[in-house]
């Protein structure tokens, strides 16, 4: 099967249909999106997902430490 081409470069681009991009960081409905977005997300909100990843990692660090020390003193 052929493709059909344009009768010049230029037509190929000025098509009717409109496509978007989403950005993937924000997961937002349809809805949301078409009439305006949803508001952007606090900063208290960013700086609270750090703090909880920072306190995993302590966690996790803490637990290995203490298997480490454990293992070393048996």
């Amino acid at each position: 099967m052929q493709r059909l081409s344009p009768k010049n470069q230029r037509s190929r681009f000025q098509g009717g249909a409109k496509h978007f991009h989403h950005s993937k960081a924000r997961r937002s409905s349809w809805d949301q999106w078409v009439d305006g977005g949803a508001p952007p997300p606090s900063s208290l909100n960013k700086w609270l997902k750090i703090l909880g990843l920072i306190t995993v990692c302590a966690a996790l660090g803490s637990l290995i430490a203490g298997f480490i020390l454990v293992l070393q003193h048996s």
